[in-house]
């Protein structure tokens, strides 16, 4: 059993026995790893609030590879996200990206490249002020990239153009579209604007602390958000319903998301 130390995410907890807690990171050199924190319940826990949602900190842990289940021994908070963690909006968007990260990566398996970018992400939608549901957006494209899938934009997969049309067809396979009148397929896909491939296109190449300069309206937004959750879905089975979507849905009936 070796003490390692990582900096890590705090994707979520719950409670273990009358006084710990079981946290689930997703840190930097080990990729996903629940942890044991014994005594974290108590009112004087050295752990304070270090182990809530979102919060960014380096963890020092008793690891060992037969064990599933591993030792917490200290934390250090890097960045707290408070901004996140006082808007009920803003932890259900921040809530998207951490549940994808939970349920699609593999215990163990180290990821740098995904941790930076759920990292940029809390960062974004903890500074950003409007256009945070496009910070989720452009970390969905971009996760989708990282796990193999990433959408092919460039232009229309039959006759090549690169202005997309009024309409156009977005393909889940392949994960590029289709003028709409240009020969259909038996590729299931999804109707979707023009103007919805150029955000596409956007979030997908700009880094995610801009992602929020591109605004769009909410029903253009809605038919962006169901067309990601579907092409996300097709390729990766555990994706294809997420509580986090379903709780943004439910609070957006009664406060506004921008």
């Amino acid at each position: 059993m070796a003490l390692v130390k990582s900096t890590a995410i705090v994707l979520h907890h719950r409670d273990q026995g009358e006084t710990s807690k079981i946290v689930t990171l997703f840190t930097r050199q080990y990729g996903k790893i629940s942890l044991i924190a014994k005594g974290a319940r108590v009112i004087k826990s050295r752990y304070g609030g270090a182990l809530e949602p979102f919060t960014h900190l380096d963890a020092v842990f008793y690891k060992k590879e037969t064990r599933d289940l591993q030792f917490l021994s200290q934390v250090d908070i890097i960045h707290p996200f408070p901004v996140i963690r006082s808007q009920l909006g803003r932890i259900a968007l921040a809530s998207i990206p951490c549940e994808m990260v939970d349920r699609h990566e593999a215990v163990g398996h180290a990821a740098p490249e995904l941790f930076t970018l759920l990292l940029e992400t809390l960062t974004a939608l903890n500074e950003g002020e409007r256009g945070l549901r496009n910070v989720v957006r452009a970390f969905q494209v971009k996760f989708a990239a990282l796990s193999g899938f990433r959408p092919q934009l460039a232009g229309c997969s039959v006759c090549g153009r690169e202005n997309p049309p009024e309409q156009v067809v977005f393909e889940y396979e392949t994960g590029g579209y289709r003028c709409a009148g240009c020969p259909s397929s038996s590729v299931a896909g999804f109707r979707l604007s023009g103007h919805g491939v150029e955000i596409l296109r956007y979030v997908q190449n700009a880094p995610v602390r801009l992602a929020g300069r591109s605004l769009v309206g909410s029903e253009l937004g809605r038919n962006l958000d169901e067309c990601l959750m579907h092409f996300i879905g097709y390729h990766m089975e555990n994706l294809h319903h997420l509580a986090s979507v379903a709780y943004l849905q439910q609070l957006q009936s009664s406060i506004k998301i921008t």
